[in-house]
């Protein structure tokens, strides 16, 4: 596949205050509920000691996705099977580390 021709619509440059992006390693929870945990928020500024709060999770490992509701606060973790598609997990993550790259403010 070929990308085709990209125009601006429209640009603005704003102040937008610190940015951070934090590369974490996250265990997994022991009981992962279908569409995601939530606590990454609570995890975050625990660990940063500040009130940054994430917009963007990305992982760091080819064979996963994460996606990061921001409303829900929810972290939900897609990993690759043997045939190339993602599934979302089920059932104890809690023996899996995960490399997360998270964006916040």
């Amino acid at each position: 596949m070929a990308l085709g021709a990209m125009t601006m619509v429209s640009s603005k440059q704003v102040a937008q205050g610190p940015l951070f992006v934090d590369r974490v390693t996250l265990v997994g929870d022991s009981s992962y509920s279908s569409g995601g945990n939530t606590g990454l928020l609570a995890k975050l500024q625990a660990l940063t000691l500040d009130g940054r709060a994430p917009f963007l999770v990305s992982s760091e490992l080819n064979d996963q996705i994460v996606a990061y509701d921001v409303t829900a606060e929810k972290l939900a973790v897609y990993e690759q099977d043997g045939s190339g598609a993602f599934a979302e997990v089920s059932g104890s993550q809690s023996a899996k580390t995960y490399r997360l790259c998270i964006w916040s403010r």
